[in-house]
C-alpha cells in the first residue's frame, strides 16, 4: 500500500511550550510505530534567532 505522509506544524510564541509539545508528539508517535522527521524553521529575522 503507498500511504501519504502528513505535515504538521507547531507554532506559537517565545515560551509557550511548543518544544514540550513536540517532544509529546514525537514520542507518541515513535511509540506508535510512526515514522517521522523533526526540523525546525531557521529563523529569517534577528529577533528569531537564538
Amino acid at each position: 500500500m503507498n500511504s501519504r505522509g502528513l505535515f504538521i506544524t507547531v507554532e506559537g510564541g517565545e515560551g509557550v511550550g511548543k518544544s514540550t509539545n513536540i517532544a509529546f508528539i514525537r514520542q507518541r508517535l515513535e511509540a506508535a510505530g510512526v515514522q517521522l522527521v523533526v526540523t525546525r524553521e531557521r529563523a529569517v529575522h534577528p529577533l528569531g534567532r537564538s
